[in-house]
């Protein structure tokens, strides 16, 4: 298992906070103070798991960010999209996914990719169509209106 890790560069205006490794049970939101700026981007692109108690004390860590502050999640991995799309605390008006990884799966042999997707006016037709990297078909490996739901939530 690797070492979880909460990097917080802050600014007045865009604060940056990299999580890595697991969020779990051993995460605990009130040894992080998150810095008071008018946007937090969390970038997830090393984030290796995620559990209900790491659900549970990320959410509480969010209910002390004021209500006028931006939040936006990048390079969001798919464990934590099906997150957002289930639970409640993640998303709101001022809380949005700009970008993510999607499973996509090799037409061919069932190679297993995770595909960057930036998800600001993100087109779902555009999902739906194949995908080529290095001379090699891909799929979408889900259903697309399930794993893209987080876009109608408020």
């Amino acid at each position: 298992m690797s070492k979880f890790e909460f990097e917080i560069k802050p600014s007045d205006d865009v604060a940056k906070v990299k999580i890595s490794g697991h969020l779990d049970e051993n995460f605990v939101h009130t040894d992080y103070k998150l810095p008071s700026s008018k946007k937090i981007v969390f970038d997830l692109e090393k984030l290796q798991g995620i559990n209900s108690c790491g659900i549970r004390d990320f959410i509480n860590l969010l209910k002390d960010v004021p209500a006028t502050t931006d939040i936006e999640y990048e390079k969001c991995p798919p464990f934590f999209i099906q997150q957002v799309n289930i639970v409640n605390g993640f998303l709101s008006s001022q809380r949005k996914v700009i970008s993510l990884y999607a499973p996509y799966i090799g037409v061919e042999d069932e190679d297993e990719i995770n595909h960057f997707i930036d998800a600001r006016g993100l087109d779902l037709s555009s999902i739906q169509k194949n995908i080529t990297i290095d001379g090699k078909e891909y799929e979408f490996d889900g259903i697309v209106e399930k794993y893209f739901r987080f876009l109608s939530l408020k």
